[in-house]
């Protein structure tokens, strides 16, 4: 008789005495139980359950005294589910065994839709542990959804002043928007039909949300500024709005549209209750003569970067008796930014460090910026509105903050989150 040994496909091997036993007293297929034609029997077949029935059915005959186990665990855990990316947007975790999400998924399959994720919370009936597994399954799958959308769109436009940057530039804040929209709206809906898992919900929110905000951080230095109050620091509020009472949540938000409240009559215009932001062009005109939108004057010999500087140390301290805080400068092209900035001394040392010329275009790092502002706001909705100067010298309003107003209004912000304005530097004689 051929030699019975084999290996199969998943790596399961065979004991000799229990298949030559088998054959001993049946001429049999010990899984289809169909004849075999010759006694030379190979255990190829990739299905995990027939393999499964063939390795039980040996073992009923007492012919192996312990067959080896198998090479992979059952079910597969949450963390070999391909072909997701890897870091730093992978996601995983064992399933346990026995639980909801386990009995749910046998293979550990991705959730493609927000009403298959729906179902699978509905099942897990309360266990944090459970909604932890389908919501990092969950995000997985919203990353692959997006990713694939993004590789079938070529970019068509070419970067020029007055166009908006192009989508592969953008592509880390609209994949982290996407994503935190698709938990809130997952959130409204489980928790309107189910108030009383509140707590469970959360306490397996927070973390998923934590680690898509922090993936988005560790990309775009710019939201790591609106992070948090020590503005480089990474996040500590999870964001999530507990002063609303559970009949208060609605269907397509985790929180109420009205977090942030209203300014008292007696707090408007009060530099305390706002953060403010200089946003300084760097631009390579900044090193000419008079203004762009004037005829540059033969005795007016000053740059215009030098008279931004000296704009920049008087209002400075202005801003400083107000806010104890200070006020925090940024400039567009070049990234320097530094905070609490009280005195013009400040304002000339910033000065000395930073040198013109940037990008020609304004609308892309405008853009950039409220980007990182929209970003911060919708993982916490209690930052503080946001006053933001901008100081260039030819001023104008670009796209990126009619669309910024735009998405804070239909995410339920109130009116005086947003406040952009304009300097112009010009000529002494302007």
């Amino acid at each position: 008789m051929t030699d019975p040994v084999s290996v199969g496909q998943e790596g399961h091997v065979f004991e000799r005495t229990a298949i030559a036993k088998w054959f001993q007293i049946r001429d049999t297929n010990p899984v289809t139980n169909t004849r075999l034609g010759s006694k030379n029997l190979t255990p190829c077949i990739p299905v995990q359950k027939r393999i499964q029935e063939f390795r039980e059915a040996v073992t009923r005959l007492g012919g192996a005294d312990k067959l080896p186990a198998a090479a992979t665990p059952w079910p597969l855990s949450l963390a070999l589910v391909a072909p997701y990316p890897s870091a730093p947007r992978a996601f995983g975790a064992p399933v346990t065994e026995g639980s909801a999400i386990s009995r749910s998924f046998p293979w550990a399959a991705p959730i493609r839709t927000r009403r298959e994720a729906l179902k699978q919370l509905r099942n897990c009936r309360g266990d944090a542990r459970s909604y932890t597994a389908v919501l990092e399954t969950y995000v997985q799958s919203e990353y692959c959804s997006i990713d694939a959308k993004y590789r079938r769109a070529e970019p068509n436009s070419s970067e020029c002043p007055g166009t908006p940057p192009s989508t592969r530039e953008r592509r880390p804040v609209a994949e982290y928007k996407h994503v935190m929209h698709k938990l809130e709206r997952l959130s409204g809906r489980l928790l309107a039909d189910n108030p009383q898992a509140r707590c469970a919900w959360e306490a397996s929110l927070k973390p998923v949300r934590r680690q898509v905000y922090e993936s988005l951080c560790r990309e775009r230095y710019l939201v790591r500024f609106f992070a948090h109050e020590d503005r480089m620091q990474m996040p500590e509020l999870d964001g999530l709005d507990h002063r609303s009472n559970d009949s208060e949540w609605v269907y397509d938000s985790v929180r109420s549209v009205s977090a942030t409240g209203a300014l008292s009559d007696a707090a408007v215009g009060s530099l305390q209750q706002v953060k403010t932001v200089f946003l300084v062009d760097d631009r390579f005109s900044m090193e000419r003569s008079g203004h762009s939108g004037w005829t540059v004057d033969p005795a007016d010999s000053e740059i215009r970067w030098g008279r931004m500087r000296r704009l920049l140390a008087q209002v400075a301290p202005l801003v400083a008796e107000f806010d104890p805080k200070g006020v925090d400068i940024h400039f567009m092209n070049s990234g320097v930014n530094v905070t609490g900035v009280q005195c013009g001394e400040q304002i000339v040392e910033l000065f000395s460090r930073v040198e013109p010329p940037g990008e020609p275009c304004l609308t892309k790092p405008m853009q950039y910026f409220l980007d990182a502002y929209m970003s911060a706001l919708c993982y916490d909705r209690g930052l503080k509105p946001l006053n933001l100067v901008v100081f260039t010298d030819n001023p104008k309003e670009p796209w990126s903050i009619q669309a910024s107003l735009a998405e804070m209004i239909r995410s339920g912000c109130t009116p005086h989150q947003l406040s952009v304005g304009f300097v112009r530097v010009s000529s002494a004689s302007a």
